[in-house]
């Protein structure tokens, strides 16, 4: 199988060719959009979707279609890009030579009634063509809402049952983290289930056979934790955190990061996972929100707007005020620059793309669709 990257129409300008044999992947973590060699993939659209890869070479998007001539126009189910966001895709990764990702078989999991709880979770994986899809397994879980990771023929994840009282009126949830068997359906519980008022605990993301997640402040906990999970032996390791409550928690191959709220400040810390050396360690406003990237802590505020740590000098740099943060809200870091969307009347609505010296400049994006729909 064969992708034409930039859409196989009379209009292409160049184009990548991937197959499934380069695939290989040896873990895939799903959570909504996905890093796909050589970009990025995702799904989007408003009243009609379509599964589409953002090209980081080109800096375009172009749809998960191979059909010659095919105008990826919305709503055509003859596009495979547009059959197959009609499985209400949403989450994805690259895992064992094709593209898995959840089917949504649910009215909605922010349901408020009973009858609208989910009560299997299906497993899809399809071609890197958006062809042959077909379902791997179904499995008995109501919703899992953060991280689904995928490894060794395994799947890890948190599922997550709202509660109701006698009444029938939601009241809190039922979470437990489990890992089920791609192949018999089987489940492990491997922290059991408990009732909370908000979310227990997030999967953060794996490395070297290992999975990382984050148990929110609470009975157990009461200032959080941190845990590593050996997915071989199942053994569990608590990391040792400096004092203070746990807030966010963000991973990538290289890097851990977590905030701290300490008696005024937040903190933000940053460990480096081949040494286990702290790398970072500094104060940040209340209102920031910091996002782990590759090599690099970006930092947005609708009042300071956006900041920039990086992690192999050690240098900070104040990159824009709180007026450009409203206009672009940068969701995913490319390398050369940032995926993202623009706001209009404070709502962010179309996608754009960034260089970073433009970025840095406070310069204007480049706008990817229309109306949610790609412009070719």
């Amino acid at each position: 199988m064969v992708l034409c990257i930039s859409g196989c129409t009379s209009r292409e300008k160049s184009h990548a060719q991937l197959t499934n044999e380069n695939l290989q992947n040896e873990v895939g973590i799903m959570y909504g959009n996905c890093e796909f060699p050589g970009g990025y993939l995702m799904e989007i659209g408003n009243e009609n979707t379509m599964v589409v890869y953002f090209d980081y070479a080109s800096e375009t998007m172009v749809p998960l279609c191979t059909k010659a001539e095919c105008t990826h126009a919305p709503g055509d189910m003859n596009c495979t890009a547009n059959a197959l966001a009609i499985d209400s895709i949403n989450n994805m990764c690259v895992y064992d030579g094709g593209i898995w990702y959840i089917k949504d078989t649910t009215v909605g999991s922010g349901a408020e009634t009973v009858e609208e709880i989910p009560d299997k979770l299906v497993i899809c994986r399809t071609d890197v063509t958006g062809e042959n899809a077909e379902k791997v397994c179904e499995l008995d879980v109501a919703y899992s809402p953060g991280r689904i990771i995928l490894y060794g023929g395994s799947c890890y994840m948190v599922e997550e049952k709202r509660h109701y009282d006698e009444k029938g009126i939601f009241d809190g949830y039922l979470n437990r983290l489990l890992c089920a068997d791609l192949d018999s359906g089987e489940i492990v519980e491997i922290e059991d289930e408990t009732y909370t008022k908000t979310k227990e605990y997030d999967l953060i993301g794996f490395r070297d056979g290992q999975i990382y997640y984050q148990y929110r402040a609470g009975d157990k906990y009461p200032d959080g934790a941190l845990i590593c999970l050996d997915c071989d032996t199942k053994e569990k390791e608590t990391l040792v955190l400096e004092k203070g409550r746990l807030g966010s928690a963000q991973m990538n191959e290289t890097y851990l990061m977590y905030t701290l709220k300490m008696e005024d400040d937040w903190k933000v810390i940053v460990v480096d996972l081949e040494s286990g050396e702290e790398i970072a360690n500094f104060v940040i406003g209340e209102d920031m929100l910091p996002g782990l990237y590759k090599n690099e802590i970006l930092m947005s505020s609708m009042v300071e707007g956006y900041s920039r740590y990086d992690l192999e000098t050690g240098k900070a740099e104040k990159l824009g005020d709180g007026a450009y943060y409203a206009y672009f809200w940068a969701q995913h870091a490319t390398g050369s620059g940032y995926l993202g969307q623009i706001s209009e009347d404070g709502v962010y609505t179309e996608y754009a793309y960034i260089s970073k010296e433009d970025f840095d400049q406070g310069r204007e994006a480049k706008i990817l669709t229309k109306n949610g729909w790609p412009i070719w």
